[in-house]
Parts: structure tokens; C-alpha cells; sequence
């Protein structure tokens, strides 16, 4: 492709099925710079409980051109300018982008917000997400010990 900012010089050239060759003037082109960030769109997030105590969360979403993929995040609502916390920054430009979180807590809300960066260092932010995160899901197991727990005091012990 061509090169952001930069002059370039053309010429036209045609011929016929005889060969007969037609050359035009020579035209001057200044190629522009990229000023538009991405647009962030389709935005799509999934909980769901993944051991004891720990959900696995994983957001979507895509760019109208190759970018790069980072989601910011925190525990609560509490409008904080920058985020506590982040993915890692993938730097690898794409359009469809997936950012999964292992470490969240079941009965969680989180503030999310997603960022992409094109080619030209235009950065697109999300507006903030809210998600509340699923609750633990108690097995028989666990129901039928804290039942023992509340009627037996001795099944402390066995946790």
C-alpha cells in the first residue's frame, strides 16, 4: 500500500489490442494521515463459574479495522478516571478481538472498559460496561454438609 502522508507522482498508461499506447500527464498525490480510531462494535461478554470460587468471564467485540486489544477493569461501580486493573496488551492488529479473565468473583459486579489502537496510533475506548458476575453454585454435597453444620457442630471439621 501506500504510504501514509507521503507525495507520490502517476501517470496513466492504456494500450489497445493493437498496441497502440496512450500515456497521460503526470499527476502529483499527497496520501493523507489515518486520524480515525477504530470503531469498537458488536461488544459481547460471557460469565460463567469455574471452580470454587473463581469465574471465568470472556468479552468480544470488533473493530472497523485491524487494531489491537486490551480490557480494563475493576471491582464495583465506583467511577474511577483510570481503571485498577488490565488484560495484557495484545499488540497483534486484527478486527475481531477476545480478551478472556479467569480471576474474577462469582457474585461480582465489575466496571469494564475496552480500548483499540490502529495502525496509526488512533485509540478507541468503549463506553463503560457493567457486568455482574454469576453465583457459586452450591453442589448436593456442599448443601447436605452445611445442613449437617447447622444441625451437628462436629462437621466443621470436615471442610
Amino acid at each position: 500500500g501506500l504510504e501514509e502522508d507521503a507525495p507520490y507522482k502517476f501517470r496513466a498508461v492504456s494500450r489497445d489490442e493493437k498496441g497502440n499506447e496512450v500515456k497521460s500527464s503526470e499527476y502529483n498525490l499527497q496520501t493523507t494521515r489515518d486520524r480515525e480510531p477504530p470503531e469498537i462494535t458488536n461488544i459481547q461478554t460471557q460469565s460463567a463459574v469455574s471452580g470454587k470460587d473463581r469465574v471465568q468471564t470472556i468479552v468480544s467485540w470488533r473493530t472497523s479495522e485491524p487494531a489491537s486489544s486490551r480490557v480494563a477493569y475493576q471491582e464495583g461501580v465506583v467511577k474511577n478516571p483510570e481503571l485498577e486493573r488490565s488484560s495484557p496488551f495484545d499488540n497483534d492488529l486484527k478486527m475481531s478481538h477476545v480478551v478472556v479473565f479467569t480471576d474474577l468473583k462469582p457474585g461480582a459486579v465489575y466496571r469494564l472498559k475496552i480500548e483499540s489502537v490502529d495502525a496509526a496510533n488512533n485509540a478507541a475506548q468503549s463506553r463503560d460496561l457493567t457486568i455482574l458476575t454469576p453465583q457459586r453454585k452450591e453442589t448436593v454435597i456442599d448443601l447436605i454438609i452445611k445442613n449437617f453444620q447447622d444441625v451437628f457442630r462436629w462437621t466443621d471439621k470436615i471442610r
